[in-house]
Parts: structure tokens; C-alpha cells; sequence
């Protein structure tokens, strides 16, 4: 993976947040609750389905939880650029945008999500918040589906 790709400089608004969480300028809080409004990209090795619950659209590029070889976490992306040293190392070469709420629904038990693995600029989201995520957009769902 090419070095100048992991340090970029921020490309977008979010990845703006995070240097300045790691700047200790925002917090984690401050992420957690804008999370949901953003897209993010991720890699699969499929185009996506559209007509598909986000669990079943797409099978997503998961990595190692640094230390912790044993926790897989969706790899997820703020920009297509921080994506490209993974594209190219597989299968898992079709870059989609997902709203964060999508991909958090289609996020496996168990799970949680690295935002821009191996990057100055990441994020790691843990199983237990990724599930609450999960759920968060679930009940959102069938509140829309129930009021129909």
C-alpha cells in the first residue's frame, strides 16, 4: 500500500472531524453523533443490490482490529483516494458509497467498523456501538414501514 496514500491530507468535512479529534479539538462524541449523516465508502466484490436489505446488498472488505487479530471489522472509507491500496490487493475491487446508517445495518453481529484502516486520519467503531447503530436504524425502519 502506498504510503502517500495514508497520509493524505483531509479531503472532506469528516475527515476534517477526525484530524481534529486526534488534534484533541473534537471528541469522540462529537464524531459519533454526525456519523449518521454522512456517506462513507466501502469495498466489495459485487456491485451492490439495490433492491436488497443492507445486510444481503453487499459482501464487505473486512480487516483485523490492529492488535486483535482475532475481531474482524468492516473496513470502511471518508474518501475513494484511501480506499485504492485495497482495491487493488483483491477481489473486493467494486468501491460503493453507502449512507453511514446503511452500512451500519449491514455491518454482521459481531462486527464493528475501522473508518479509513491504517490511516492517520481513522476511526475505530466497536462491535457493541455498531450493533446499537444497527438497531438504531432497524427501529427507524419499521417506524417508516409501520406508518405506512
Amino acid at each position: 500500500m502506498a504510503e502517500a496514500l495514508l497520509d493524505l491530507p483531509p479531503q472532506n468535512e469528516i475527515e476534517e472531524l477526525l484530524l481534529a479529534g486526534h488534534r484533541g479539538e473534537a471528541t469522540r462524541e462529537d464524531f459519533m453523533r454526525r456519523i449518521l449523516g454522512w456517506t462513507l465508502m466501502v469495498l466489495s466484490d459485487d456491485e451492490p443490490r439495490a433492491d436488497a436489505a443492507p445486510e444481503e446488498m453487499l459482501n464487505l472488505l473486512c480487516v483485523t482490529d490492529g492488535a486483535n487479530r482475532d475481531q474482524l471489522m468492516v473496513a470502511a472509507f471518508t474518501a475513494g483516494q484511501r480506499a485504492e491500496g485495497y482495491r487493488s490487493a483483491g477481489e473486493f475491487s467494486h468501491l460503493a458509497q453507502l449512507p453511514a446508517p446503511v452500512l451500519f445495518a449491514a455491518v454482521p453481529d459481531g462486527m464493528g467498523v475501522i473508518i479509513n484502516p491504517n490511516s492517520k486520519l481513522n476511526f475505530r467503531v466497536p462491535p457493541e456501538v455498531a450493533a446499537k447503530l444497527r438497531e438504531h436504524y432497524r427501529s427507524q425502519t419499521e417506524d417508516k414501514e409501520s406508518s405506512r
